[in-house]
């Protein structure tokens, strides 16, 4: 059985009319947290495979290692868009430590999802969405091997390691791209997008795999308009809050220029900076997002400059606590000292008071006079 009966689920929030894949990793009934099968909700049967040890986050997202896991989805006439239709995708684009394309303008996050051969040459119909520096892109292939893709659009403000809502869609001639909500990207194109590959998410080649985070997929026989759009957004969007560090309306961040190496882990001053050009830009993180980046780092040449930055930045938080420590003892002690010449002044007005005082005028307290 492709979909077990007892995993089907009302949905609500977002467009239903037409739609023939419904993967979603925060709804239990599409994903119960564990197996190898990400289940279609529209029961249809077109589920995904996870392959070699997709890792599921209890937050209500799949993430991959970069080593060889990917996402599958097999081919179907139901992935077949010869006129209308609707992709759309959520999903966190991060890019590698260290790498010679980490953090560059003109990163490619080849592989984040398309239907074509793993190594790019493809048959006509095949398409592809990738992301590369802050944009996303789309590209279809009209003809057999390298030199038949036609890119059709880019835009967009995607961001590196934030959650991002795409949306790719066309009704008659007109095929528009949207992210986030806003339109980015339109073209006039009734190309034929149907061919015999599966869906892939995750991995460009076999020795080549991205790292990205993927939370829903859905796919539909039928464009979608902006009031459309906006619904499916603001459906995702409630969710981003759900992971630790907010990714819907973006981190605080103060910005800093420098002179010197680009290379993240020798230029940054704190292990959360990231570094564009000769910018260092310093983001408002929390434990996960420590978390994630050791995890990414352990066994790679990086580690020992990591564990540097780390330490460094404990130092600096023991310093600061320290000095916080030191300067909350010092007030305690002042008040401490007014408290005690407090009730000594308290004393004395009760002995002048109660006419307790010697014939000079000289309270019995000697600090008074």
């Amino acid at each position: 059985m492709l979909y077990p009966s007892s995993f089907f689920a009302l949905k609500s929030g977002y467009v239903t009319q037409n739609l023939v894949v419904d993967l979603d990793a925060m709804n239990p009934s599409s994903y119960p947290g564990s197996g190898e099968i990400w289940y279609d909700l529209t029961g249809r049967g077109n589920n995904a495979n996870l392959f070699n040890g997709v890792s599921w986050h209890p937050s209500g997202y799949f993430y991959l290692d970069g080593a060889n896991d990917y996402i599958s989805v097999t081919n179907t006439p139901d992935l077949d868009f010869p006129g209308d239709f609707t992709l759309e995708l959520v999903f966190v684009m991060n890019p590698r430590f260290n790498s010679v394309w980490d953090d560059g303008p003109a990163f490619h996050g080849w592989g984040t999802m398309y239907r074509r051969f793993d190594n790019g040459y493809s048959l006509p119909g095949a398409w592809g969405c990738e992301t590369t520096g802050d944009n996303i892109f789309c590209s279809i292939w009209e003809g057999p091997g390298a030199n038949f893709g036609r890119s059709l659009f880019s835009g967009g403000e995607h961001t590196r390691r934030r959650w991002n809502h795409m949306i790719w869609t066309r009704t008659g001639t007109s095929m528009k791209m949207y992210h986030n909500g806003k339109l980015c990207s339109s073209v006039t194109d009734s190309y034929d997008l149907s061919s015999e590959y599966n869906i892939v998410m995750g991995r460009f080649n076999e020795w080549s795999y991205g790292i990205h985070h993927y939370m829903s997929f859905r796919i539909y026989q039928k464009g979608f308009n902006e009031k459309e759009v906006i619904q499916n957004y603001n459906f995702n969007k409630t969710r981003f809050f759900l992971k630790n560090n907010n990714v819907a309306n973006g981190l605080e961040s103060k910005a800093y220029n420098f002179i010197g190496n680009s290379t993240r882990l020798s230029s940054a001053k704190y292990p959360t900076d990231e570094i564009t050009g000769t910018v260092r830009r310093n983001y408002t993180k929390t434990l996960d997002n420590f978390k994630e980046q050791i995890d990414e780092i352990k066994g790679l040449s990086s580690g020992t400059n990591a564990i540097q930055n780390l330490n460094v930045s404990n130092e600096k938080k023991s310093y600061t606590s320290n000095l916080n420590q030191e300067s909350m003892n010092s007030v305690m002690n002042q008040l401490e000292v007014v408290n005690k010449m407090s009730q000594k002044l308290y004393q004395d007005i009760l002995l002048l008071k109660s006419g307790s005082i010697n014939k000079n005028g000289v309270y019995p307290s000697s600090k008074y006079r």
